[in-house]
Order: C-alpha cells, then sequence, then structure tokens
C-alpha cells in the first residue's frame, strides 16, 4: 500500500529575510517580521517561543498592542491580522488595502489600528468591531510608515511622494504637510512630548520637525545610502538609524553628528529597535542575521553567526554529541551540542568548503571543497588524516558507505569516485553524468549509490560493479540533493522546480510532490524514524513534514 503524506509542511524553520523587529512593551520579547511569518523570541534566552503563521506573503510591517496581549502585522498580502499572543492564533483579518500594507500602529489606548499601504492610503481600524472608520487620502505616491502621536489625536505619514502629512483622526483632515526631504521619506516616529517628529528617507538623512512651525528643527547627516529605520531611545536622548551603506549610527539628538557608528554589515540594515530599557537595542539585516547590541559599547550581546562567510553544510554525528559545518571561509567548525559552544576549528581546504559528513562509527570526518580535494579529519583530534585528489572539477557532494570502508565523491566533472578510505585510493570512476553531481547517498545495505545532477537526472548504480543499474527523471530540472529513509523503502529529491518529490524507491515511481518553497531545495533529511523528512530552500527557509 502506498503511505499517505500530507501536501504541506506542520512547520517552517528560519525566516527568511528580516524586515522589521520589535520588542514588546515590557521588554520580555521581541518580535521579528520576515519573508516567510512572524517570530517571538524570549529576550531572557533570544530563542524562540512562538512562530505566527497565515499571511501568504512577506510580513513587513509589526506592532506590538499597549498592554502586550496582541500583536498586529501588515503584508504584501494586502492584509492586516491581529493576534492573540497567548494562544498565538489570529483573531482579526482585516481586508481593504488594494495592495501592500506596509506600516500598522496601534492607537495609545489599543482601541484603533492605522494601517499604511502601496495603494497610497492610510486607513483607520475599530477593533472592536473590525470595521474600517476612515481612509486617509492625499497623498500621490505609496505609504511608507505610519506614527501615532503620543495622545492618539494625529496620525503622522510617510511617502514615496517625498512628504510627511499630519492627519487628525477624529475628522481624517490633513492638518500639515512636512516638505524638505529630496527621496522617498521610509519612517517617521513623534517625539515623547508630541511637539516634534523624526523622519528618515531614501536621501541618506533624518530630520527633525518641529510641529508647531512645520519647520524642519535638524538635519542628521553622515550616512551614504537610504536611511531606512531609525528608533528613538525610551529617554528621548538618542536615536539609532539602520541604513543601506550597511552601518547603524547611534546620534544624540541634540547633536547633528552621530556619537557611535557600527558597520561591518554585509547587507542592508532592514530595521532596529531600542529595548525598552533603554541599554539594547535589536537590529535586522538582509544578511538574515538578528544581532542585540549593548548601546554603550556598541558591542554585540548575541548573534546566530560564527562562520566568515556562508555555511553550506552541517551534519550531526551519530551519536549526537558534535555538530560539524562547512563554510565558504574554507574552515570547518566542530561544535558541542551540549553547550553549542565551538571546540575547534579545521583549516586545511583552500577553497570553500561544500560538504562535510562524519563516518558511520563517529571517529572521522570527511569534508570536500571547490579545491577539488576530500579531506578525511579525526573527528575528536580535528587533525588531518587524509587527502584524496583525483576530480578535475569542484567536489560538491560525498558520501560514507554503512560500513564506514568507502567514500564516494561526486564534482563538477560530471564524474563520481568510489574511494577506498584506508588505502586513500580511487576503487572505480561511474561516468554517465552529463551534468555536475549534486548529491550522493549509499542504499541502507551498501550495494547500490543514488546520485543526483544538474542533467534532470537520478541514477542509482551498482557499487561493486560501478555499473548503471537505473535513471529517474522528475522533469526538465536539475536535481539538486537527495536522500534515503533509513529502511531504503523512500528516496527524496529537491528539484529546481522548487518542489521536494517522493519516491518509492523500489519502484521507482513518484508517490508525492511537496510544494510551498519559492526557491530552489538544496538540503532534504528523513528523521531517523522515518516520520518526517526536513528540507532546506535558497528561499531561507526550512520547512518540516509529516510523511507518516
Amino acid at each position: 500500500m502506498k503511505q499517505k503524506i500530507k501536501s504541506s509542511p506542520v512547520r517552517i524553520f528560519g525566516k527568511g529575510w528580516i524586515f522589521n523587529v520589535q520588542y514588546a512593551p515590557d521588554g520580555k520579547t521581541l518580535a521579528v517580521a520576515t519573508s516567510v511569518g512572524i517570530s517571538l523570541i524570549d529576550t531572557a534566552t533570544y530563542q524562540e517561543k512562538m512562530f505566527l503563521s497565515g499571511h501568504t506573503d512577506y510580513v513587513v510591517s509589526i506592532n506590538f498592542s499597549p498592554d502586550g496581549k496582541y500583536l498586529a502585522s501588515g503584508s504584501d498580502d494586502d492584509t492586516i491580522r491581529l493576534w492573540d499572543l497567548k494562544s498565538g492564533k489570529a483573531v482579526m483579518t482585516l481586508r481593504g488595502h488594494t495592495n501592500d500594507v506596509t506600516s500598522v500602529r496601534f492607537s495609545p489606548d489599543g482601541k484603533y489600528l492605522a494601517s499604511g499601504s502601496d495603494d497610497d492610503t492610510i486607513k483607520l481600524w475599530d477593533l472592536q468591531t473590525g470595521k474600517l472608520l476612515k481612509s486617509f487620502e492625499g497623498h500621490t505616491s505609496i505609504i511608507e510608515a505610519i506614527a501615532y502621536g503620543p495622545d492618539g489625536k494625529y496620525i503622522a505619514s510617510a511617502s514615496g511622494d517625498m512628504t510627511i502629512k499630519i492627519w487628525e483622526v477624529a475628522t481624517g483632515k490633513n492638518v500639515q504637510t512636512l516638505i524638505g526631504h529630496r527621496d522617498f521619506v521610509i519612517a517617521v516616529s513623534f517625539t515623547r512630548d508630541g511637539k516634534y517628529l523624526l523622519s528618515s528617507s531614501d536621501d541618506g538623512t533624518l530630520k527633525l520637525w518641529n510641529l508647531a512651525t512645520g519647520r524642519e528643527a535638524r538635519t542628521y547627516t553622515g550616512h551614504t545610502g537610504f536611511v531606512w529605520t531609525f528608533s528613538i531611545s525610551p529617554d528621548g536622548r538618542h536615536v539609532a538609524s539602520g541604513s543601506r551603506d550597511c552601518t547603524i549610527r547611534f546620534w544624540d539628538f541634540e547633536k547633528r553628528k552621530p556619537v557611535m557608528t557600527i558597520d561591518g554589515f554585509t547587507r542592508v540594515v532592514w530595521s532596529v529597535q531600542f529595548h525598552p530599557a533603554g541599554n539594547q537595542f535589536v537590529s535586522g539585516s538582509k544578511d538574515n542575521c538578528i544581532r542585540v547590541w549593548d548601546v554603550k559599547s556598541g558591542a554585540v550581546l548575541h548573534t546566530l553567526n560564527s562562520h566568515t562567510d556562508d555555511v553550506n553544510a552541517v551534519c550531526f554525528s551519530p551519536d549526537g554529541k558534535l555538530l560539524a559545518s562547512a563554510s565558504d571561509d574554507e574552515t570547518i567548525k566542530i561544535w558541542d551540542t551540549r553547550t553549542w559552544q565551538e571546540v575547534r576549528s579545521l583549516k586545511a581546504h583552500e577553497d570553500y568548503v561544500v560538504t562535510v559528513q562524519f563516518s558511520p562509527d563517529g571517529k572521522y570526518l570527511a569534508s570536500c571543497s571547490d579545491d577539488n580535494t576530500i579531506k578525511i579529519w579525526g573527528a575528536d583530534s580535528g587533525s588531518l588524516i587524509k587527502t584524496l585528489k583525483g576530480h578535475t572539477g569542484y567536489v560538491w557532494s560525498l558520501a560514507y558507505s554503512p560500513d564506514g570502508r568507502f567514500i564516494a565523491s561526486g564534482a563538477w566533472d560530471n564524474l563520481i569516485k568510489l574511494w577506498d578510505v584506508t588505502e586513500g585510493k580511487t576503487l572505480r570512476t561511474l561516468r554517465g553524468h552529463t551534468g555536475y553531481v549534486w548529491s550522493l547517498v549509499y542504499t541502507p545495505d551498501g550495494t547500490q549509490l543514488v546520485s543526483a545532477s544538474d542533467d534532470n537526472t537520478i541514477r542509482i548504480w551498482d557499487t561493486e560493479k560501478g555499473a548503471l543499474v537505473r535513471t529517474l527523471k522528475e522533469n526538465d530540472q536539475p536535481i539538486w540533493c537527495l536522500a534515503l529513509s533509513s529502511d531504503g523503502k523512500y528516496l527524496a529529491t529537491g528539484s529546481g522546480d522548487n518542489a521536494i518529490y517522493i519516491w518509492d524507491f523500489a519502484e521507482g515511481a513518484i508517490l508525492k510532490k511537496l510544494s510551498g518553497h519559492t526557491n530552489i531545495i538544496e538540503s532534504v533529511h528523513f528523521s531517523p524514524d522515518n516520520q518526517y523528512l526536513i528540507a532546506g530552500s535558497d528561499d531561507g527557509t526550512c520547512s518540516l513534514w509529516k510523511l507518516k
């Protein structure tokens, strides 16, 4: 009987691009808006405690209710959702905008929600009924951000038309228009006393506006790129700003020069916000990292990043006590999973390290690289034992045989080589693929080897004879990765059409196509009990699928 497999993932891991970060009023929770949903992080441990999913496109704006019980989110799916943070469920979905919802803000009393959109309007919603109360129209371009004044009587809106408008909430009238920026106005915020408004723009500046006169009181210059986000400290004395120039600048409100500049980012800084205590702030960047910073020293307190370049592969030791990671920084790092501390760093490859795998007994670690070699390391000592040479192209895949005596390697020379680990010699070379060999896996009994290639095929080889047994094809897309269940009954493959396919291995027939990712699948792996499959994708997420 064919297995019934659910066609939707039971969970998504990894949060894709980070668009917005915000602390809860009590500072105990950090919300992170991403391209795949909203992550809620416990600030005591900086571990995720809940993930909110339901939007069908990027979540670009979030805002906690004043009492911290609810979170509002705005999405590129044109909707707003109101989340109960105790249950993690969406209790209300607001529809009315005709384009991306770029900004959401609760009124100070928590009874109303304002939203801004790429449809050039601001809308006001009654949260008791979910009804649309007013639509504020007057901007001639998209709304980038909105902010409530501290007394709730006014709303400020920032727009692509290079202006900021102040709206009277009771009447819906535009009472003031602030002109001075020379490009899109991206963010706005009232000062605590409501007398001033701070704005940032794609013109690279921040401006402080006197609302009594409608004129600029101060301009802050220093960034060399778009200023896309800022946050005013709780005491009102400082401002942190994040820019496309890949820096965060920390300003004294009374001075026009930054008192601190934090750089080193490799991608855009999308969002920054102060902790309510004022001693820390958090940044979200397009490099997919969340960093927590100390305001006084500018030091990073927490980060989910260790390698200095892309992490290409991770692999647990058979006993689960160690984790190995391979990186474009040309190193392999070994981590103690009990403490999650790095215990050693292995450096011998002369180019990107692409894949790592522990031997079945856990005593050795194999790695392969763009330097065209495979290296064998002592897992406990970290010493280099052997280097296998023979490929004439980047080596991007490897697999240990179940008994640990052999290693298979696949490369950009379109070849698969079978190596005797003890002797360090090539036993045979498997020819047949007409494209790069991306992934390899042995069957549980070691008699066959399965390979995935850029030539859009999956090939099954007899390891004793070196002969091709069978060729499988999903479609006219490259096969990026594959995995076999521990019982050898099922094969999972990741395809260039962004889908995962589950095969009956004996029959060579597709049982199920699993769709949902928005970019190529880089890695698939069965759980030890074969109940689940996890997949990693270039869309910045991992998905977990229940198979039984």
